[in-house]
């Protein structure tokens, strides 16, 4: 199991709204003066660990049929 799935579902999701939520503020906030690079250096090295994060935890297996008959989407399968 990859280590980034370990994440509870409930905690990811919250990260990526507020990670969503910042990037506005984050740009306010450089307008202001108040943050600079640093900052966005931060704000890269988030969002490459939040997309990391999120692509290991797509589901890669091919679903079709298996004894004739074809399998259906659970979306609580990718709730985790």
């Amino acid at each position: 199991m990859n280590p980034l799935q370990a994440i509870p579902a409930s905690w990811r999701f919250a990260l990526y709204v507020i990670y969503g939520i910042a990037g506005p503020v984050l740009i306010w906030t450089s307008s202001r003066g108040w943050t600079g690079e640093a900052e966005y250096a931060l704000w890269i090295g988030l969002g490459s660990v939040f997309g990391f994060t999120a692509a290991a935890n797509v589901d890669t297996k091919v679903r079709g049929y298996q004894s004739g008959v074809r399998e259906e989407y659970d979306p609580k399968h990718d709730r985790g």
